[in-house]
C-alpha cells in the first residue's frame, strides 16, 4: 500500500486500487510521448491544488528534482514514485484524467493509446 496515505488507500474501492497498482507497475516503461502525458498531468494537477513542486514533493517523499523530471517526462517513473503521488490527495483525479487524454490500461496492465472509434 502507498506509504503516505494508508487511510485513503484503505477508503478507495478494490477495483480503483487495482487500476493504481497495474498503472503504477507500468508507469515505468511507459513510451516518452506518455510519460510526458503522465507528466503534464502530474503538472497540472499541483497546481491546480495549489501546490509548489518543493511542496508537492516533500509531502510525498520525493526530491523536487525527481518530482520535476516526472512532469517534463523525462524520467522512467519507478512503481513505488507512482504510488506515492497517487496517494497524495491533489493527484486523485490522476488515474481518470490519464484514460481521458488517451493513455488506457490494458488487460496485461500496460498503458496504451487509447483506440480512436
Amino acid at each position: 500500500t502507498p506509504s503516505q496515505s494508508p487511510r485513503a488507500w484503505c477508503q478507495m474501492s478494490g477495483d480503483h486500487r487495482a487500476q493504481i497498482w497495474r498503472l503504477a507497475q507500468s508507469a515505468h516503461s511507459l513510451p516518452a510521448e506518455h510519460r510526458q502525458r503522465l507528466g503534464a498531468l502530474v503538472r497540472a494537477l499541483r497546481i491546480s491544488a495549489g501546490l509548489t513542486q518543493r511542496e508537492l514533493s516533500a509531502a510525498v517523499n520525493i526530491s523536487a528534482a525527481t518530482l520535476r523530471n516526472i512532469e517534463r517526462g523525462q524520467l522512467r517513473i519507478a512503481a513505488h514514485l507512482l504510488h506515492s503521488l497517487l496517494a497524495h490527495q491533489s493527484m486523485q483525479q490522476l488515474l481518470e484524467m490519464a484514460i481521458a487524454a488517451a493513455i488506457e490500461l490494458a488487460p496485461s496492465g500496460e498503458l496504451l493509446p487509447k483506440a480512436r472509434r
